[in-house]
């Protein structure tokens, strides 16, 4: 091991763990050892910090962090105050530490340095000096409580399961200092009564209730004296790392401390170890820690703390930390929990545990010199608080709610009143798990024990299991292996064939292979009991139990005899044995011999079944596991021997998903939207399609109607970005990812952040390792053996891919935040450096440096891929990425704040939003300097200076529009929108005004476009002098022809029907709108074509053509249903009002009305003019129906609406007609009749008769 990785392992482990070996036999073995000596104690704990943590981690996605930032300041802080008053660390737990101070000195001088610190901790955690700290505000008011006591301390070195050891402080004294901390008020140092006498001569104190006293003062110094830790002899290293978790061990190997944080889903337990106290005999402690050790390893879990509080001893547990993850950890926190309880209690010792499950930070934190691996998060808060209300309410397992709900197909609960805990804000919903003691864990998959027995898509693999199995029946022995990922179905499979075999008279050892127990055999014992109650085998019962006493003899409970160590005649007549017994049984009838999780199966299983075939015993053996990587000869053997044959299980046809889902929810039918999007996102993958399903239904997306499942309206197409990634899911992945190298396991996390799909060298381009092209080749090439991550495709360059997706958010989920800005800022200086010009790469590179925590830098690819979104058509994604873009403070010119909202009102508008779009249109005029006018009355003066400033300009004279220093074309563009938006909102003097300044505007800047759709608006302006028009009308179209643009001649078609619509001549308006709809049909111009499709309806309607009319509403509203762009949708459904009461249809108008009602839920995205027609609608409706009541209320409400300032809009001049002749008082009818007049200077049509029209 290298110095560097040395003192990194160093820092984890007290000098009283280093002292220790050095007095370590010369067999150099670790053994339990016990000792007492007298220490001073110190106690420090930060009050607040319990509702700190519940605070940060639900206000904040990067709370567990920031949290893991404070207690590194503060571990830091305190960390160099004990070493440098000379104290020892001993232990963190949580917010809290213990430190000792022992050795030569008396017990008078430790207890003064350990007060002088205490008090150091006090002054450097005060307000004045922890409030000067980078954290955030809220934890500006967390203050240092510090409880200090000295007497008898006793240790205890404890363990040795897979050579871990525990260090346990345990004491009287030990228990006082802490109560002494749980008393000392926030801020403050408190001395218990032992402490205090022998402190007393120099300092002063006040007395606290239960006998405990405040530090006030320090009379007289004690000299500093440093602790110096024991040097480290190299060939002790071993012994040392016997104390540290494997997490921290494997990253300061791979040299990956730097990437030792993860957030990781885990199931945490915290045990109150009681009647564990300084009196216990060694053996006896010995043994129960044992016990809990063996419960913990068996179900893969990991002890994180052997810890002591003012309670006595604590135990911190947690299932899902590296290299341990698992999609069941609540199941197997909950199962060991339960065998914690019950093994301790045959020991004689009591215990109870609190159990909860969540996201947590699991990182190292403390100082340079000590430092200690632990979990951040109010998981551990809330498990420590369930633990103390176990204990209070004499009951041994308190479970929280999500756990609860993560065990509830395998475990009953009894729900108790939810409790108020200390520094948790809400109460806590809280559940006692009911078990038996028989009660076991089950390795099956969850879909076999969870859903149905019922088999899925598994109909070849069923074949060839039965083929072989009627073989068998006719003496023909042979084998499978059945191999693929993690809850693919190998053991819903191999149950099934298992549940026939039975059926057909087959007899059926089963086992499952256990890392916590390879011994030999071990997966054969279990199932070698059973065979002595089958009457055809009552020849065999003397060998059997034989065979069972040798491999389970009763001296050692638990704990079978280490045979490898036997003598080989010994081992070699056993394993003879075995063949012999299995071969007989096999002659009595049909043997099916099924082992699960080879990869933890033993070597001599390994051999003994590879002989079995070898002598071709009549005998089918079925193995299901993960291919060893590094295999040994028996494994090699037994793997591809000739009458093996191999099963891969992939995943599910789309079609066989669609059963899995009509199972669980016990439906005939799932809808084909749910089933093709689970099945695409999973690729078949049956586990992840269950546990996704069930995240949608519990996200209240999926709905049961009758024998039906459906999405709910309106969630199909965000259905995926509205649920989190199941807990189930994310554990099945990480125990995956733990299976990989740390190397392996980086490379991944940062293809993560690449995306779903990475390539090679981009990936290498921003590794952190900087590694060769033949180690990211390798590297890429294990982790795609693992199942993780697929080759995509090879042309036009090399690519892989995550899949399914998910395995992706789940690898990513696992780094921390700050891991995540780190290589999210060197993608994005990468793809800057090589796209940075393109704005096909803007969106990601703005991605990836906003995800950076860069948001300055990513403003100006906002805004780039914010204009090619609005230019593509993609409204909702322009608004996304330009509103990102206008929420970040930086300093910015005018003009550029007003470019972006004139783009951002642009798409706002496109998406039918137009309440939003003229806000932002406004503020762009003022950003840009040419703020519109705030008055209607002031606007007269501005028509007449713009009319004449257009006159002149006809005359060949130009006048200066615009003040010095005024961006002309960004005012340009902001004019045309403007023209838009006042056609629908306001009235005719406003848009009049609008569409002179646009038209002025755009010859002063230059721009062509502008200049073409300014001449088409006036086109329509000067509808009522029929001259005028068509030398506009000329002028749009020559520029448009010669520009080539199809989005402006479209653009121009359209304002040429509207203009004729306007004059009443419908042959030319049709003719003029199916022109602008096929060029935007062609060209993706998604607003040009249903604005032109609408008006396309309203001239069908007024020759009569009513069928074609209703097809084309229908499509307006099925194109705004698609882009979900309310006020299209409004448009269809009331067109197709007019068209039936234009028809004669009142019924089908009625209905139709009713449909457009739904949508009038949110007024600020209904503009004014759709509005007024809805109104009026209702009003000819209730007019024609005979109630003239109604009509007369609503025409009212109508002129309310349009407030002498009548919309431009076309469709409403039905409604303007009708309105004049809707029973109003004489007032309000030449109120109506203004009205119309001021709608006929720009559509002379409103004026005409309807006989006129007619003819």
């Amino acid at each position: 091991m290298m110095l560097a990785n040395l003192s990194e392992l160093a820092c984890y482990l007290p000098s009283l763990i280093r002292r220790r070996l050095q007095n370590i036999g010369a067999d150099g073995r670790l053994e339990p050892a016990k000792e007492s000596f007298p220490a001073a104690i110190l106690f420090a704990d930060l009050s607040g910090f319990t509702a700190l943590t519940e605070h940060l981690t639900h206000t904040n996605p990067a709370g567990t962090e920031e949290l893991t930032h404070i207690l590194e300041l503060y571990f830091g802080h305190l960390v160099r105050i004990v070493t440098a008053h000379g104290g020892d660390v001993i232990k963190f737990a949580g917010d809290g530490l213990l430190a000792l101070w022992y050795g030569d000195e008396p017990l008078e001088l430790l207890t003064r340095r350990a007060v002088q610190c205490g008090l150091a901790i006090q002054m450097i955690m005060s307000p004045a000096v922890w409030s000067t700290e980078v954290v955030d505000e809220a934890a500006r008011g967390l203050r240092a409580r510090v409880g200090i006591g000295a007497g008898e301390v006793t240790v205890m070195h404890l363990g040795g399961i897979f050579d871990r050891w525990e260090l346990l402080i345990i004491g009287e004294a030990v228990r006082e200092a802490g109560a002494a901390e749980a008393t000392a008020p926030p801020g403050e140092v408190a001395l218990t009564a032992t402490a205090w006498q022998l402190a007393q001569p120099w300092c002063t104190a006040a007395p606290l209730p239960g006998g405990y006293w405040r530090l006030t003062a320090l009379l007289d110094d004690v000299p500093m004296q440093a602790l110096t830790p024991p040097q480290i002899d190299l060939e002790q290293i071993e012994l040392l790392r016997s104390y540290v978790p494997k997490a921290i061990l494997t990253r300061i190997d791979a040299g990956q401390t730097a990437w030792l944080a993860e957030q990781r889903y885990v199931t945490v337990l915290f045990a109150h170890l009681g009647d564990l106290t300084a009196d216990t005999p060694l053996p006896a402690a010995q043994a129960a820690l044992r016990a809990i050790q063996t419960c913990i390893y068996r179900y893969e879990g990991s002890i994180n703390r052997l810890g002591t509080d003012n309670k006595g001893p604590t135990l911190l547990v947690a299932f899902g930390l590296p290299p341990f993850a698992h999609e069941d950890d609540a199941l197997r926190g909950v199962l060991t929990a339960h065998d914690i309880v019950n093994t301790l209690a045959d020991l004689g010792f009591t215990c109870t545990i609190g159990v909860t499950s969540g996201q947590a930070l699991c990182s190292s934190v403390g100082g340079q010199e000590r430092r200690e691996y632990t979990m951040m998060g109010s998981v551990v808060n809330r498990a420590a608080r369930l633990m103390q209300a176990a204990r209070q309410q004499d009951i041994p397992i308190l479970c929280d709610g999500e756990t609860a709900a993560a065990c509830r197909d395998r475990i009953s609960f009894n729900a108790l009143p939810p409790l108020y805990l200390r520094g948790i804000a809400d109460p806590v919903h809280i559940f006692q798990p009911l078990l038996n003691i028989t009660d076991g864990y089950d390795r099956r998959s969850p879909i076999t024990n969870r859903y149905t027995n019922a088999l899925v898509g598994r109909a070849n693999e069923m074949a060839l299991l039965n083929d072989r199995f009627e073989r068998l029946r006719q003496g023909q022995g042979s084998g499978i292996v059945i191999t693929g990922e993690v809850g693919i179905g190998k053991s819903h499979l191999v149950q099934a064939f298992i549940a026939q075999a039975r059926n057909h008279g087959a007899i059926v050892l089963a086992g499952t292979a256990r890392l916590i127990d390879r011994s030999p055999y071990h997966v054969l014992r279990a199932g070698l009991p059973g065979l002595l109650s089958d009457p055809r085998l009552t020849d065999l019962t003397d060998t059997i139990d034989t065979i069972i006493h040798e491999l389970w003899p009763t001296t050692l409970i638990g704990q079978p005899p280490n045979l490898a160590a036997l003598a080989p005649t010994h081992a070699g007549r056993l394993r003879d044995g075995l063949i012999t017994l299995l071969v007989n049984v096999a002659e009595r009838a049909p043997l099916v011999i099924a082992v699960e999780d080879t990869q933890w199966l033993d070597e001599t299983t390994w051999t003994l079944l590879a002989d079995l075939l070898d002598r071709q015993a009549p005998i089918l053996l079925i193995l299901t596991g993960r291919p060893p990587l590094n295999q040994t000869e028996g494994q090699r053997r037994l793997l591809y021997h000739p009458l093996m044959d191999q099963i891969k299980l992939q995943g599910l046809p789309p079609l066989a998903i669609h059963d899995l889902i009509a199972r669980l929810f016990e439906v005939e039918q799932v809808d084909e939207a749910i089933w093709r999007l689970i099945a695409e996102q999973t690729r078949g993958h049956p586990f992840f399609s269950l546990e996704l399903a069930k995240a949608l239904r519990d996200a209240g997306l999926i709905m049961r109607q009758r024998q039906i499942c459906r999405f709910v309206p309106g969630s199909a197409s965000t259905a995926l970005q509205m649920v989190r990634l199941p807990a189930t899911v994310q554990g099945l992945i990480t125990s995956r990812f733990d299976q990989l190298t740390l190397e392996q396991q980086l490379t991944l996390k940062v293809a993560s952040v690449i995306g779903v799909e990475f390539d090679p060298a981009m990936l290498a381009a921003i590794h952190p390792a900087q590694l060769t092209e033949q180690q990211l080749t390798s590297q890429l090439f294990a982790i795609q053996q693992a199942g993780l991550i697929t080759l995509e495709r090879f042309e036009p360059t090399l690519s892989y891919a995550f899949r399914p997706a998910a395995v992706a958010e789940a690898i990513y989920n696992l780094m921390s935040f700050a891991q995540r800005r780190q290589v999210h800022a060197r993608l994005a200086q990468y793809l800057e450096q090589r796209a940075g010009d393109d704005p096909l790469h803007a969106t990601t590179i703005a991605y990836h440096w906003q995800a950076a925590g860069e948001p300055v830098r990513a403003q100006p690819y906002l805004d780039r891929a914010g204009e090619l979104a609005l230019h593509t058509g993609d409204y909702a994604s322009a608004i996304d990425l330009l509103s990102k873009a206008n929420q970040i403070n930086t300093e910015q010119t005018s003009v550029t704040i007003g470019r972006r909202e004139r783009m951002l009102a642009e798409a706002f508008y496109c998406q039918g939003r137009l309440g939003e779009s003229y806000r932002l249109v406004q503020s762009a005029f003022a950003h840009l300097g040419l703020p519109l006018p705030s008055a209607r009355r002031a606007l007269l003066a501005p028509v007449l200076i713009e009319s004449a400033r257009q006159i002149l300009a006809l005359l060949g004279i130009r006048l200066r529009t615009m003040p010095a220093g005024i961006d002309t074309m960004e005012i340009a563009r902001a004019a045309n929108l403007l023209v838009q938006l006042d056609y629908y909102q306001r009235d005719p003097l406003t848009m009049l005004h609008s569409l002179l300044r646009a038209l002025n505007l755009a010859e002063a800047a230059g721009l062509p476009l502008a200049r073409a759709r300014a001449y088409a608006h006036m086109e329509v302006a000067l509808n009522r002098f029929p001259v005028c028009a068509a030398l506009y009308r000329r002028k749009a179209m020559r520029l448009a022809r010669e520009l080539g643009d199809p989005a402006t001649i479209a653009w121009a078609a359209q304002m040429q029907g509207l203009a004729a619509l306007g004059r009443g001549d419908w042959q030319r308006a049709q003719a003029a709108l199916s022109l602008g709809l096929n060029i935007a049909q062609q060209h993706g111009e998604t607003r040009r074509w249903v604005e032109c499709r609408a008006l396309l309806c309203m001239a069908q309607a007024r020759t009569g053509n009513f069928a074609a009319a209703l097809a084309g509403a229908a499509e307006v509203v099925a194109r705004g249903e698609r882009t979900r762009d309310h006020q299209v949708q409004v448009w269809g459904r009331l067109s197709a009002v007019e068209i039936h009461l234009s028809a004669g249809d009142v019924h089908a108008a009625m209905a139709e009305w009713q449909a457009a009602s739904n949508l009038f839920t949110d007024s600020s995205r209904i503009s004014r003019a759709d509005q007024i027609w809805h109104t009026m609608l209702a009003a000819r409706i209730a007019q024609i129906s005979g109630d003239p009541q109604q009509a007369h209320e609503l025409a009212l409400q109508a002129l309310q609406q349009i407030h002498g300032a009548p919309p431009l809009a076309i469709y409403l001049l039905r409604s303007y007609e009708a309105l004049t002749q809707m029973p109003l008082p004489w007032r309000q009818h030449w109120e109506a009749r203004f009205i119309r007049w001021q709608v006929g200077l720009i559509f002379p049509v409103a004026l005409r008769s309807r006989q006129q029209r007619r003819r």
